[in-house]
Formats: C-alpha cells, structure tokens, sequence
C-alpha cells in the first residue's frame, strides 16, 4: 500500500494539495466545464503562523471551500 503524502511537518495531505519546494501550498480542482483552477496559501489550516515577510491571509483548507 503506498504512504501517504505528507508535508514538511509531517501532517497528511488531502487529494490534490500538495507542498511547493519555497513552502507554499497549493491546491488544484476542475470545474465541471473543464475548467482548472489552482489556488495557493502559505497556510494550510488557520492556526499555522506565518514567516516574516508573509502577508497574512486564509489557509489553503479555507480556500477549498470557497473556490
């Protein structure tokens, strides 16, 4: 059975996030037309902290579920 993907801190992705080289995450979703739409965040949930440098928005999993 293959491992589950996981981020840099361990935490087991969902399908169709995974975790850029820079640290950023980034989640990929088709509409029915066909149409692709990626969306990224720093975050993946609310409680993460940011780095200096990164501006402050909504987590990766908030974003889900608004796209």
């Amino acid at each position: 059975m293959p491992d589950k993907r996981k981020d840099s801190k361990g935490r087991t992705l969902r399908n169709d996030e995974t975790q850029q080289p820079d640290g950023r995450y980034k989640f990929r979703y088709t509409y029915e037309n066909g149409e692709r739409r990626t969306v990224y965040s720093w975050k993946l949930v609310a409680t993460n902290k940011l780095k200096d440098g990164q501006r402050g928005q909504e987590s990766l999993r908030e974003k889900e579920k608004n796209p």
